[in-house]
């Protein structure tokens, strides 16, 4: 994405210069996108949050289904918290269940 972000302290442009458009996955996609479940943490310092959640918007205005999961106060490797981790499991399994992937446990 091309927005500045606070945290990372520059912009995807000013790291990525006029190459960032080409790469942004927000500009890649159609009508055959797949569903997406993404796990940010909102203290990533690392990419940009804001990146998933405007590709997040756009798979939705394709009309498919996609489910953000921001990880308060956690940065870019979120899953070294052994509870987050297990907790993002959970969530993989409903959100796999609700798009008919997996058959819905009794």
């Amino acid at each position: 994405s091309t927005s500045d972000d606070a945290a990372l302290g520059r912009s995807q442009r000013a790291r990525f210069g006029s190459f960032v458009d080409a790469i942004s996955p927000d500009r890649q996609i159609d009508a055959a996108i797949v569903p997406f479940l993404f796990f940010h943490g909102d203290a990533d310092v690392v990419f940009a949050q804001t990146a998933n959640l405007n590709l997040c918007t756009q798979i939705r205005l394709l009309g498919q289904d996609c489910d953000f999961q921001n990880q308060a106060g956690l940065g870019h490797d979120w899953t070294s918290d052994a509870g987050k981790l297990e907790e993002s499991r959970s969530v993989e399994l409903a959100f796999l269940t609700r798009i008919g992937i997996l058959p819905a446990l009794r």
